[in-house]
């Protein structure tokens, strides 16, 4: 698919869709009937998940692979021999003002950087694709919305995993989901869970994901993203096996490093997927945005 190569504002009939569209199930009927690889990987993965005890030695081994004390050879193996595409970048920054050298060194230190806020009329326009609060996900919306798109092709956001990877980043993925008080499902927040307990994610030797809220998020009632800084760096064996952490492990742990993000919508910040994070359970509903880039892996298509 290719992309836009204009600076100017999406227009508004660009952002037209249809309503099956809105759901990452009913996204799939659009595909061709050809057993893609993508689609191969989704099987193995749900086939792992019915068989708890397996999937769990499944991570460990995938995750001490990724993130295991060999970890910093094979970034540097990479950042050496990388092959990686060059990125070209959409259009003008939005974020002019950001420093992407700074937030890299921020990244690089803590895992995370408050990066600044998008301007409110572009936010607005990316929120009225979501349409209503009635499915768990939209899954890589940089893939088919120009306004996405141009958000995770902005030459800011790509100078800033350039300088955190040290070598070409690879455009992973990216995804937006409403977080709804009362509802169910993993990709929604809830007071149980995986999003709304203490976890790590690994998508690579070396990943980072930019967070944008699309609705303000502005109190401990609207589903705050929580972060702990430092934990990006160093995973023990027992932290690769549970993943998880409860509220009081985390307090006792590592106390002042838990971060909460607040911000008016448009607000947005970056954080290495390995350090731990959690978001806390919406009593208002919350619109999210994430976009991921990596240093190595490729999309599965």
């Amino acid at each position: 698919m290719g992309f836009p190569t204009n600076g100017g504002a999406p227009r508004r009939d660009q952002f037209t869709l249809d309503e099956d569209d809105l759901c990452e199930g009913k996204m799939a009927n659009h595909s061709s009937s050809i057993v893609s690889p993508a689609a191969l990987y989704s099987r193995l993965r749900s086939i792992l998940y019915e068989t708890p005890w397996v999937y769990k030695i499944a991570r460990t081994v995938r995750f001490a692979a990724l993130v295991g004390p060999w970890r910093s050879l094979l970034v540097g193996h990479y950042r050496r021999f990388s092959r990686n595409p060059k990125v070209s970048a959409i259009g003008p920054t939005l974020v002019p003002n950001v420093n992407a050298a700074e937030i890299a060194s921020t990244l690089e230190q803590t895992g995370f950087a408050i990066g600044g806020v998008l301007p409110q009329d572009y936010v607005s326009r990316v929120a009225e694709l979501c349409g209503p609060m009635q499915c768990a996900a939209i899954v890589n919306p940089h893939e088919k919305w120009d306004a996405v798109k141009e958000i995770a092709y902005d030459p800011k956001f790509l100078e800033i995993a350039r300088n955190y990877f040290g070598v070409e980043p690879v455009v992973y993925s990216s995804k937006i989901w409403w977080s709804v008080p009362g509802a169910t499902g993993e990709d929604r927040l809830t007071s149980k869970g995986h999003n709304a307990t203490f976890h790590f994610d690994v998508a690579d030797y070396k990943s980072l994901v930019v967070f944008i809220y699309l609705t303000d998020v502005v109190d401990g009632e609207c589903g705050p993203h929580m972060v702990i800084e430092g934990t990006h760096k160093r995973k023990t064996l027992s932290d690769l096996v549970k993943v998880y952490l409860d509220d009081d492990t985390a307090l006792r742990r590592f106390g002042e490093r838990i971060k909460t993000v607040l911000g008016r919508k448009g607000t947005f910040f970056f954080e290495e997927l390995t350090a731990y994070h959690k978001g806390v359970g919406a009593k208002k509903p919350r619109l999210i945005l994430a976009i991921d880039y990596t240093l190595h892996r490729k999309p599965v298509k």
